[in-house]
């Protein structure tokens, strides 16, 4: 409850404009023995009590916590334990994590020896890497009463220590700034980490309240926390100190069965606008006669539609994308319907390999007067329709939980698992369980079994048991967390008409031909295109907004294995 209100105080202090919210945590009695001292947030400052002479651990009395930035206030977390237990010198988070708490082993007093671990945390959707970093100095702060770190916008990541074990000897602190936006999508393996990143914490708590036996690190206390990823695999670290019945055996998360599809394409109106005259052919007509000759010219050119596909966005590896983007439009037979691949590209063929041909045709008669030289040229009139869209692409997928399943104490046992058949077993069986496979997306399957209370899991228990259990599902099965979008425009350009245009008359001295024609070869058939002097048309991308995941973070002791 507090943790709510906490979080529901911070968003009303980013709505208000405010550039950080931020606030103190007391460390002052959980730093006097051992544990971990965390802050809900982000550490940007250590609060010291330095005028003591012997510098112990325990005049680290709190933190300086604040809320991230935007656009990461409301992403969900993914936390890790640095291990600093055999460190010297320098000990600092993963790349793209910061520091959000202290564990100390030991009791009081405690010196920098007794920093065991840091536990480091980042936004889930925030890439592994920061957008800005620098040293900040804290050797004269750190001997004095008050706050030390950070400047605003940047976060504890790292600290330097001296050669001493006493408070003081922490001389420099690491500081870096998140980035200011979320990263874009840019093809499949961006895709795969940011769901992988966003449903990590939340796809181990759903494993452990089907009971499957330690859903996290080794060093962690907390489910869901600890896990590297590994391909498609989360798995729970084991680096160091695993301890307990079966630690060595931690619940996997694999991820398979990769695919999009359209959800929904929005199309801004289209806008057709008129391209310049291009003139396709030439000539000249001389009268040498002494009176006025009618001069008849017909011509005929066939021109083929012509539909380029533009892409707005930066995508990688189109061919594993499998989306087809189709742009329809009316032609001399009917409807027609021209597909792409999401890369920039032009075709004439619709999908069912025709192209749109009309046949455009002048004949005219003209009256020239004697002795002159006319010049002509046929031109052809063009269109061009553009079309920008923005598509909502969805992703699908599947997750196979791979661990053993608990004893708890047995079947009504606190820690039990809610496996039908094997509910209070003490064999702990191994057992693997995918949710999705290549028909059937992950969250679709999560939903149809948890609302049918589909065996093998006893799925009414375990809401009944777990309060929070049909709010983590309720995120789990949200399709909107499993779209992005992406921007692109269509650019339809066809023939209109064709015409002749004459120029001004040239006099000419008599000769002895009454009327000549100079051509050069005509080419019949062409392809509607832009010219070297029509400019581009700017668009407005339609508007889509695709609903955030949402906060679902708790606090599971992940040593309440101890009933394994």
């Amino acid at each position: 409850m507090l943790k709510a209100l906490l979080l529901a105080l911070l968003m009303g202090l980013r709505s208000l404009g405010v550039n950080a919210a931020c606030y103190r945590e007391d460390w002052s009695d959980s730093f006097e023995r051992e544990g971990l001292s965390k802050c809900q947030h982000y550490i940007r400052k250590l609060q010291v009590n330095g005028g003591v002479a012997n510098g112990r651990l325990g005049l680290l009395e709190g933190a300086e916590c604040c809320s991230a930035p935007s656009p990461w206030i409301s992403s969900k977390l993914q936390t890790v334990h640095a291990d600093w237990w055999d460190s010297q010198g320098d000990v600092a988070c993963p790349e793209g994590f910061f520091l959000r708490g202290l564990k100390k082993t030991g009791g009081s007093p405690g010196y920098l020896y007794n920093l065991e671990e840091g536990r480091c945390t980042k936004p889930a959707d925030h890439p592994r890497y920061y957008n800005s970093c620098y040293t900040e100095d804290i050797s004269l702060c750190i001997r004095r009463n008050g706050l030390c770190g950070c400047r605003e916008s940047y976060f504890i990541v790292g600290l330097e220590r001296g050669e001493c074990q006493e408070l003081q000897c922490i001389i420099k602190v690491k500081c870096c700034s998140m980035l200011d936006q979320i990263e874009p999508l840019t093809g499949l393996d961006k895709v795969k980490e940011r769901i992988m990143d966003v449903t990590q914490s939340n796809m181990a708590l759903l494993g452990h309240i089907l009971g499957y036996g330690w859903a996290g690190g080794c060093r962690e206390p907390y489910v869901g926390e600890g896990y590297n990823r590994v391909g498609d695999t989360w798995e729970a670290d084991e680096s160091s100190r695993c301890n307990g019945y079966k630690s060595d055996y931690r619940l996997n998360m694999v991820y398979g069965n990769w695919e999009f599809e359209l959800v929904n394409r929005n199309d801004r109106l289209q806008v057709t606008t008129q391209l310049e005259p291009e003139a396709i052919y030439s000539g000249t007509s001389t009268n040498n006669d002494s009176t006025p000759l009618t001069v008849q010219i017909s011509k005929s050119v066939t021109v083929i539609r012509q539909v380029t596909h533009t892409v707005t966005d930066t995508w990688e590896d189109t061919h594993n994308f499998g989306v087809n983007f189709r742009y329809a439009a009316f032609g001399a037979r009917g409807q027609l319907y021209y597909d792409f691949s999401y890369k920039t590209s032009k075709t004439t063929l619709t999908n069912n390999n025709t192209q749109d041909v009309k046949k455009l045709t002048k004949t005219i008669e003209k009256t020239q007067e004697p002795h002159t030289v006319k010049k002509w040229k046929l031109v052809l009139y063009k269109s061009r329709t553009t079309l920008p869209y923005t598509a909502t692409i969805r992703v699908k997928f599947s997750v196979d939980f791979q661990g053993f399943l608990r004893w708890g104490g047995g079947r009504n046992g606190q820690g039990t698992n809610y496996h039908y058949q094997y509910r209070g077993s003490e064999n702990r069986p191994s057992f693997h369980y995918q949710f999705g496979d290549k028909s059937v997306p992950f969250y679709e399957a999560l939903k149809e079994q948890s609302n049918k209370n589909s065996l093998p899991w006893e799925w009414f228990n375990i809401k009944s048991k777990y309060p929070d259990a049909q709010a983590l599902i309720d995120d789990l099965v949200n399709e909107k967390h499993y779209q992005f979008t992406l921007n692109g425009e269509f650019e339809d350009i066809m023939g209109l008409s064709v015409d002749v245009v004459w120029s001004q008359v040239t006099k000419r001295k008599r000769e002895l031909s009454p009327l000549k024609f100079s051509n050069p070869i005509f080419r019949e058939n062409r392809i509607a295109e832009l010219g070297p002097h029509d400019l581009p048309v700017h668009v407005d991308k339609p508007n889509v907004f695709l609903d955030t995941a949402k906060i679902c973070d708790f606090d599971v002791p992940v040593n309440i294995s101890y009933l394994v």
